[in-house]
């Protein structure tokens, strides 16, 4: 898998944001009266990468990041925010867990999108400033040559 650091980079932002969504509904003492949190960091870890993989996140390159890439990214986390929000439906109709708060699943699914997002875009914006300033070291030792190009459409 090429972008295997972002797998592990997206377990950690995947945990960042289950967490922080439920401190942002529930304050931040939550896990005192909050029994369904581990369960829900738990599956949260599970899905969101298999759905990332499933739905290609890890192939390509984020150097080129783009708005379609940032679409597959709002794509990919709500499949996997649906998966989760069926769990969450499943568990408590059987009895698993008691009670929870939607507002933590909408939650969680702008955040993790924001964290996603920002760890893949980031990736381009420190692609495209390390070019910058090696053009700008390049440029003023190295003869600049005027080209032409011909029949480059709308390039």
């Amino acid at each position: 898998m090429r972008n295997r650091y972002f797998l592990v980079a997206d377990l950690f932002l995947v945990v960042c944001a289950a967490l922080l969504a439920f401190a942002l509904r529930f304050d931040w003492l939550f896990f005192r009266n909050r029994p369904e949190v581990p369960l829900f960091v738990a599956a949260a870890l599970v899905v969101k990468p298999l759905t990332f993989l499933v739905l290609g996140l890890y192939r390509g390159l984020w150097r080129y990041a783009s708005i379609g890439d940032l679409i597959a990214i709002v794509i990919a986390n709500t499949v996997a925010s649906l998966v989760l929000s069926i769990l969450v439906v499943t568990a408590l109709a059987t009895g698993v867990i008691v009670e929870f708060s939607r507002s933590v699943l909408l939650v969680d699914l702008l955040l993790t999108v924001a964290f996603t997002g920002g760890a893949r875009f980031s990736e381009r914006v420190l692609g495209e400033s390390q070019g910058r300033s090696r053009k700008g070291r390049e440029s003023s030792s190295a003869l600049r040559h005027r080209v032409l190009i011909v029949g480059a459409g709308n390039a």
